[in-house]
């Protein structure tokens, strides 16, 4: 209900509307004057006469001013008329007076309004045509004679009494009741203006009527013949709802509705918050004498009974939330979802507080669990396994042992504040919510997901996200929660190698580089930046260089060392690319991943790449060596998954205008651990140089592929950035392009491909190949020694010096066909041999005559030699050809051999 405590407001309106209406009578003062023009607030000092000026502040209160009445004054002769604008107020000090004669309160606006604070009673007639009555808390209104009421308002506060002796009339007022109005005589309702609400009653001694749409507490037309009639029991019976208050924990609660007497025809249960008769609503469905209650919170009931056309009102029930705490006993084993293992019996439910003190069986949780509070006890621990998820509704202390593993949970449900201590590792974590805070009080490490599908994470600085273990903050489009507070992202650094790092957090600076790591050692600068422009790297010589979110950063580590970044966390994110020119092709742009998630290179949706070739670049610190990726294949680890702290490389196209990359959310990967290498199952050779005793080398893909084709392909190829140091490079070389990963139609695109070998120092390598289409035959050039090797086996083993011309190796290809052909050999007494300008053939047979056909790697015969002599040891054949690799085929007795040569000259 609206109820005025003060006159003041309604005061300082009625100045607002004075000095309107002055401004306007500039204009037209002879039509509109301020009714409230010389109202004013006057006090009384002390007791006395009503009218005598001298016991009032700003003497004798007028009909439409503000009157506060703080003493017991004489009201003899004094007839109490409050119109538009007037504001009467009885304080404590006027207790106990009496007015013989009439109250009056008159239409106008703002209405009239009268102000009780004590118990204060009226002898004369009662006309209430306007404005607002309030009866406040601990206050008595009482009036001795009947009541008129058309028009005015009125209040009565829970613990305010309004007591009329003399019959009611309502012709058109509200009357808002949550005390009491008690009328000695009748009560009449005249119209549908005439209204009854509230919490709690209106009583007569007599009757309690009303016609024309008129109601009480919601009952139109209200017939109770009396005498001794109640607002709560209009149909001459009793409506009842028991119990009239009950606690819930876990049982549901079950309200019983009756009447005293009759055969109820219909039931109708209400429910509110709040207690007052605004706040009642009928409950959907809920047509039963009973009703079955689990409440969140406090909550009130009543029930509506219908009898023979009359609905009675019970009285309200309330029913209050308890704990109803559960200890863990652990009497029949340690599984937490076995009823008999807890006291009282039964497994703790969201309503429940949980005490799990130090006994022999400890519980483990295998499955879904629920508690409210839950404190686990010195000594004493619990267990979650991988398919066991912990909903905590309340607060979690810990003063035992937590344990967890991949794929368990903890989550943190409801709408209420809660606390956590004592969790030191956690693997899951997750907020879902539907509103409110949950607190970190002691330091967590979370090893794999920080979920926030809602809620608030407030860390005060609790938090670490340990990217070691796969730990990250992951996203759904879905989510609605945040984090507050400072964030740790955590990952253990190589030592003596280099890094491309980036902050995952906003408010990092080289200081928390500094803290781990020096950014300086005799005589070299630890720490770089990349300059676009110059595309050289820049030392970081300070600790107060800002590292923003999607700045990538080169760091060198002179030993091991743990590299932690904390600063706060944005769930909704966004990196806006910055621009560079895009004038020339294969300048690189260095971007850090800006995220404390990984993030998918190839999930359109998650990047804006503007004016950039389709590869991305990293350094492999663990081999010291450059990996790419492009369109599903990666070489040296190089992959589409960018991992949190991750700085990476992307090219310019040099198509002109500029280039940016910009991430938002979708990139995200949800996944906690997505396999950092994905092998594509499409046609590919795989080469990798290995010096001998040596865990260091380097990779280069050739893949065969329809959108293919002999020039850079900006989606499916990769350039190569060579590796320094002691790390050999490889790469394939075509056009004048340095390729990692070369896509090219098909191995008849090309004769053949340089393989290039940059050696880092003189000594024995490996050439591994792994082809992955086991009909394309591959011959090996090496153009040092002048041999052609067919690939049978995986590897090719060569000495070589740092001086070597890197375009040593050629590789060729050509499709394998299944003849009747005869590799010759020893176990077949046939061999062919390569020889200087020519070949060797060497037979156990007797001397013959024979046919020779020469052919190149593609297959085309170049030369055919007819009648050919055969000693029966060794002949010689020389070859007027080009240098290279060629099949000789020899028939022999109706037997075809053939064999691969080398021609050198």
């Amino acid at each position: 209900m609206q109820v005025y405590k003060s006159g003041m407001n309604v005061r300082m309106m009625n100045i607002y509307k004075s000095v309107f209406f002055i401004c306007f009578s500039a204009i037209s003062s002879f039509l509109l004057q301020s009714y409230s023009a010389g109202a004013v607030t006057t006090t009384t000092i002390h007791a006395g006469a009503w009218g005598t000026a001298s016991n009032w502040s700003n003497g004798v209160p007028s009909s439409t001013d503000e009157a506060v009445i703080n003493h017991v004054m004489d009201f003899t002769n004094v007839n109490m008329n409050i119109n538009a604008g007037g504001i009467y107020t009885f304080n404590a000090g006027a207790n106990g007076s009496s007015i013989p004669l009439a109250l009056s309160m008159n239409s106008g606006s703002p209405g009239p309004v009268l102000n009780i604070y004590t118990n204060v009673s009226f002898a004369g007639g009662i006309n209430l045509n306007a404005g607002t009555i309030n009866v406040y808390n601990g206050a008595l209104l009482t009036v001795t004679n009947q009541v008129n009421q058309a028009g005015t308002q009125i209040n009565i506060e829970a613990g305010g009494y309004f007591s009329v002796t003399g019959n009611y009339l309502n012709n058109g007022g509200n009357i808002a009741v949550d005390g009491l109005l008690a009328i000695t005589g009748n009560y009449n309702g005249q119209n549908a203006a005439a209204i009854v609400t509230g919490s709690g009653d209106i009583t007569t001694t007599g009757s309690m009527k009303g016609i024309n749409q008129s109601s009480i507490f919601g009952i139109i037309n209200p017939d109770c013949g009396g005498p001794n009639c109640s607002g709560r029991n209009l149909c001459g019976r009793i409506a009842s709802c028991l119990p009239a208050s009950a606690v819930y924990c876990s049982t549901p609660v079950v309200l019983t509705g009756a009447v005293n007497n009759g055969t109820p025809t219909a039931y109708q249960w209400q429910t509110s918050s709040t207690n007052t008769e605004a706040g009642f609503a009928n409950i959907s469905g809920a047509t039963n004498s009973t009703l079955s209650v689990s409440p969140s919170s406090t909550t009130y009931y009543r029930i509506k009974i219908t009898v023979g056309g009359c609905t009675s009102l019970s009285p309200v029930s309330v029913v209050t939330i308890s704990t109803c705490s559960k200890t863990w006993t652990g009497a029949l084993s340690t599984s937490w979802h076995t009823d008999g293992n807890w006291s009282p019996s039964g497994r703790p439910t969201p309503r429940q507080d949980v005490v799990i003190p130090n006994v022999i069986n400890k519980p483990v949780v295998s499955d879904t669990a629920s508690a409210r509070d839950i404190v686990v006890q010195s000594g004493s621990a619990v267990s979650i396994t991988a398919s066991g998820n912990l909903k905590v509704y309340g607060n979690f202390s810990n003063n035992g042992t937590l344990t967890t593993i991949t794929g368990s949970t903890i989550t943190f449900k409801g709408s209420a504040a809660q606390a956590v201590s004592g969790i030191p590792e956690v693997h899951d974590l997750s907020l879902d919510k539907e509103a409110g805070t949950v607190s970190l009080f002691s330091a967590t490490s979370v090893k794999d997901a920080v979920n926030l599908y809602g809620g608030t994470l407030a860390t005060n600085g609790y938090l670490t996200i340990d990217f070691n273990a796969g730990g990250n903050i992951a996203y759904h489009a879905e989510d609605a929660g945040n984090i507050t507070g400072n964030v740790t992202g955590l990952r253990s650094i190589v030592g003596a190698k280099s890094h491309y790092i980036s902050a995952p957090f906003a408010g990092v600076t080289t200081l928390q580089v500094a803290q781990t790591t020096p950014l300086y050692v005799s005589p070299y600068w630890k720490m770089y930046a990349r300059n676009f422009t110059t595309q050289n790297w820049v030392a970081v010589t300070n600790t107060i260089t800002a590292m923003p979110l999607g700045t990538g950063f080169s760091l060198s580590l002179p030993s091991p060392a743990p590299l932690s970044f904390t600063g706060t966390y944005n769930h909704t994110y966004t990196l806006t690319g910055q621009q560079y020119e895009n004038y020339v092709s294969g300048k690189y742009i260095f971007i850090g991943n800006p995220y404390p998630s990984v993030i998918d290179w190839d999930n359109a949706s998650g990047f804006t790449k503007t004016n950039v070739l389709g590869a991305i670049y990293y350094w492999n610190a663990s081999n010291s060596v450059y990996a790419s990726y492009a369109s599903n294949i990666g070489t040296n680890g190089g992959t589409r998954y960018i991992a949190p702290m991750q700085a990476f490389l992307v090219s310019t196209t040099g198509a002109g205008g500029f280039s940016s990359i910009s991430i938002n959310n979708n990139a995200r990967v949800t996944l906690q651990n997505p396999s950092f290498l994905r092998e594509s199952p499409e046609d590919i050779i795989r080469i990798t140089l290995q010096p001998e005793n040596s865990d260091q080398k380097d990779e280069t893909v050739i893949r065969f592929n329809e959108d293919a084709s002999v020039d850079f392909d900006s989606d499916l190829d990769a350039y190569k950035l060579l590796n320094s140091g002691t790390t050999p490079s490889v790469y394939t070389a075509l056009n004048n392009q340095t390729y990692s990963i070369n896509s090219l139609e098909s191995s008849s695109s090309v004769p053949s491909i340089p393989v290039c070998a940059k050696l880092p120092a003189d000594g024995n390598y490996t050439l591994t190949f792994d082809i992955k289409n086991p009909a394309l035959e591959c011959i090996l050039l090496d153009k040092k020694l002048g041999t052609e090797n067919l690939i049978s086996g995986p590897s090719y083993m060569f000495s070589g010096l740092k001086a070597d011309d890197v375009n040593r190796f050629e590789l060729q290809f050509r499709t394998a066909v299944t003849t009747a052909v005869v590799t010759a050999g020893a176990t077949e007494g046939v061999k062919i041999l390569s020889s200087t300008r020519g070949f060797v053939v060497q037979t156990n047979n007797n001397s013959s005559v024979t046919d020779i056909e020469i052919l190149d790697v593609t297959g085309k015969t170049v030369l055919i030699l007819a009648d050919k002599n055969l000693s029966d040891s060794s002949t010689f054949i020389p070859l007027d050809l080009s240098e290279g690799a060629y099949l000789v085929k020899v028939m022999i007795d109706g037997k075809t051999y053939a064999q691969l040569i080398s021609l050198l000259k």
